[in-house]
């Protein structure tokens, strides 16, 4: 059955073949030559390939495009064998190019259309997504406690340590009028003005007088607990009270001495401060004790 499908296919091409001049059988081997994957039309990069530093008999580079729309009789972007042989038709070519200028027009209009649109930079836009993202009631402003839940347990990626959201509070807020408009959050943000309205606003939290009632300032202390136990484990450490502490002053603009005040709530002398202890005003002269104790 191969055999006498192969025969078939060489007697159809031999039949079609009778049709031809001796003229026209140069024109099938050229086009042969020009389809270079052999799929039996020809295409515009086929011609252009094939043409490619081709000069005429006046030595003029040939200008494959317009040679190609010549032959596409039927203007559907191919050259058929039937096309080629036929020849050339220049109209087709006079048409091609109006065509072709007309594309370039409108394609040039839609370009400066475009150019007149104005550019929004992917940095603000990114930011106002963000922004959309941590403003969770939709109101266009962010308060504190909406950056505080959209950055809890979230991970600093430079630092490896966790975000904290009041600080970002903070350095956002650029009028410190406690809310924070989509223009304030895509100022370029000074950080270190930042941690700095943190620690004051927490050291203020922290300054609080003997004349308060005991439960106000207890309620308050162990809010602070909170944020001075830095590894949630119920217990302060000297560390972590100092790392607290660091930066801070107190009223009369004096840094504030973590180990003094660390070992005047210490009273069991094991060295962690419990919740207990934390929320306990301080014994100046238990802690003036230990702090000599520890200088001898």
């Amino acid at each position: 059955m191969k055999v006498l499908k192969s025969l078939i296919i060489v007697s159809i091409f031999s039949f079609g073949n009778l049709g031809y001049s001796q003229s026209d059988n140069k024109q099938v081997k050229k086009f042969n030559l020009i389809d270079g994957d052999s799929n039996e039309v020809i295409t515009i990069r086929e011609m252009a390939s094939f043409y490619k530093n081709k000069s005429n008999k006046d030595g003029q580079p040939i200008d494959s495009d317009k040679l190609f729309y010549s032959l596409d009789a039927n203007k559907n972007s191919i050259v058929t064998l039937s096309e080629y042989v036929e020849g050339s038709d220049w109209k087709l070519v006079n048409q091609y190019s109006v065509k072709n200028k007309q594309n370039v027009a409108q394609k040039a209009h839609v370009k400066e259309v475009s150019d007149e649109k104005p550019k929004t930079s992917l940095k603000k836009d990114n930011k106002t997504k963000k922004f959309e993202k941590i403003d969770s009631n939709s109101d266009g402003l962010l308060r504190s406690k909406e950056v505080e839940d959209f950055f809890k347990g979230k991970i600093n990626d430079k630092t490896g340590e966790l975000i904290n959201g009041k600080i970002n509070f903070y350095t956002y807020d650029a009028n410190d009028d406690g809310r924070v408009t989509l223009e304030e959050y895509k100022l370029e943000h000074n950080w270190k003005k930042g941690r700095q309205k943190y620690s004051d606003a927490e050291n203020k939290e922290l300054m609080i007088t003997q004349e308060q009632p005991p439960e106000t300032y207890k309620k308050k202390k162990i809010r602070a607990f909170g944020i001075v136990d830095l590894n949630d484990d119920l217990k302060i450490t000297y560390e972590e009270l100092k790392e607290f502490y660091k930066g801070k002053t107190n009223k009369k603009g004096n840094p504030i001495n973590a180990e003094f005040k660390f070992y005047g709530m210490d009273t069991n002398e094991d060295e962690i401060l419990d919740l207990d202890e934390f929320t306990t005003k301080i014994s100046l002269e238990f802690a003036k004790r230990r702090f000599r104790e520890r200088r001898e």
